[in-house]
């Protein structure tokens, strides 16, 4: 969307990131007008390892070497936890040629340019840059977007589930804990429901019941079409996500978001709109007293928080757009 107003298959030729880059593959891209690499955290070690990369894309340094066409890398993310083990020597390799044969290199947040740049060698490090997620614009992506003249009285809250020994540690009963005393809490302002990303995200309902007796509904995203998921965020009054999309979504669409950061991909986000105090650690000893005083504050504050996102994404949207300009120059 960001690129072109057709986002069919007439238009867009889909490759695989974790399927190998070959011979085929790189045929098909080569006679194509460019190739553009996004859709997610894909600096990602783990998933879909592989030993060409050692990050998302299946890709041998060779093929990348041998793609003729203007190549962009947009809006991708550095999603390795604090910490994780991976093989650092060749994903530097691979981002290595990456870079210089890229003709746009853009990260989703700050922190992700600054950990990519320490990997790159000097003359290298000016290439990458910073471009937001898409899904953080999404009001100035969509077209004839018109903001809810109403919204439900309603806070949604996600949780993540992959990886999660690498996000709660020893700390997940605390955590449980901690949720069940913000959503009593929250329930006496807002009917508190439950955002499910993927299956596997409704863990924290099974475990929320069990442990304190608490049931939440839940709204299955991943069933919903990305219209439904946006219009489902765009008319909740606050959104409580862990997931780096489940505050980004919601922003995007208008919607005030705290984020249960469990991975520090959430904290970049926050610091890039000079926001970090719309995070709470899922470490904080104080979580739900925390969390509950901050979603008081914005639910209490509804308007001008809205507002306020509003505000914040203009200046996404003016990074956004000088880099679209540059951008159609390259594929025009």
């Amino acid at each position: 969307m960001c690129l072109d107003a057709d986002t069919g298959p007439d238009r867009w030729h889909p490759v695989p990131v974790h399927r190998l880059f070959g011979e085929h593959a790189l045929e098909q891209v080569n006679a194509r007008r460019g190739l553009v690499i996004g859709g997610g955290g894909l600096f990602l070690p783990d998933t879909w390892p592989n030993g060409n990369s050692a990050w998302q894309w299946n890709v041998p340094d060779e093929m990348i070497s041998r793609i003729t066409v203007p190549l962009a890398v947009f809006a991708v993310g550095y999603n390795a936890f604090d910490g994780q083990d991976y093989g650092r020597r060749r994903f530097a390799e691979s981002l290595r040629a990456l870079v210089e044969q890229s003709s746009f290199f853009g990260l989703r947040n700050h922190g992700s340019v600054e950990r990519v740049r320490d990997l790159l060698p000097a003359g290298l490090r000016d290439r990458v840059r910073w471009q937001p997620c898409p899904t953080t614009v999404t009001r100035h992506l969509v077209p004839g977007w018109t903001d809810p003249a109403e919204r439900a009285d309603t806070a949604l809250i996600n949780c993540a589930y992959d990886r999660a020994g690498l996000r709660f540690g020893h700390d997940y009963g605390h955590f449980l804990a901690e949720m069940a005393t913000a959503v009593r809490a929250l329930r006496s302002r807002v009917e508190v429901r439950y955002a499910a990303h993927t299956p596997a995200d409704e863990r924290f309902v099974y475990d929320l019941r069990r442990e304190h007796g608490l049931t939440l509904p839940v709204d299955p995203l991943y069933d919903f079409t990305n219209d439904a998921i946006r219009a489902h965020y765009a008319r909740t009054r606050l959104v409580i996500g862990m997931r780096g999309h489940a505050t980004m979504i919601p922003f995007g669409s208008g919607t005030p978001a705290l984020s249960l950061i469990s991975h520090p991909k959430l904290a970049y986000f926050l610091s890039d709109i000079g926001r970090t105090e719309w995070g709470v650690s899922v470490h904080e000893r104080e979580l739900g007293a925390v969390l509950t005083e901050r979603a008081t504050a914005l639910l209490d504050a509804h308007t001008a928080a809205v507002e306020d996102v509003h505000a914040r994404q203009r200046e996404l949207w003016r990074t956004t757009s000088g880099n679209l300009r540059e951008l159609a120059r390259t594929f025009a």
